[in-house]
């Protein structure tokens, strides 16, 4: 398994279905930014939300880090934040204003951009 594939298909497949169902996707991000304040009662419903996904893309790096398809300088800790940063970032600003992009071609940018940052090195890649 290529965990940055893996994590790429899974951003693509998150901004479609953000996206396809924008809808529920509105509402999800409305409720999500509703729960920044301290006292919102939301807030510890989105942070546990938050932090299952950060810590299910953690468990696909440390995958890929233990069969070589992530390299081993990436710290899944922030990455993981990136990632779900970059994800909502995306799909909020598309739900805003869709024809400021387009979305496939950010979809294609968001793996390239997992490729580049995620991937081994070819000389650091397990022969």
């Amino acid at each position: 398994m290529d965990a940055v594939e893996v994590l790429a298909q899974f951003v693509e497949d998150y901004l479609t279905a953000m996206v396809g169902h924008a809808q529920t996707g509105r509402a999800f991000l409305v409720m999500w930014g509703a729960a920044i304040p301290a006292d919102a009662a939301l807030r510890p419903v989105f942070a546990i939300d938050d932090a299952r996904f950060r810590l299910g893309t953690q468990t696909l790096l440390r995958a890929g880090q233990a069969n070589g398809t992530v390299a081993d300088s990436v710290d899944q800790e922030a990455t993981a934040a990136v990632v779900v940063g970059m994800v909502r970032g995306i799909a909020a600003q598309y739900l805003i204003a869709p024809k400021a992009f387009d979305l496939p071609t950010a979809a294609r940018t968001c793996r390239q951009f997992l490729r580049n940052s995620l991937s081994p090195q070819r000389d650091d890649r397990p022969t």
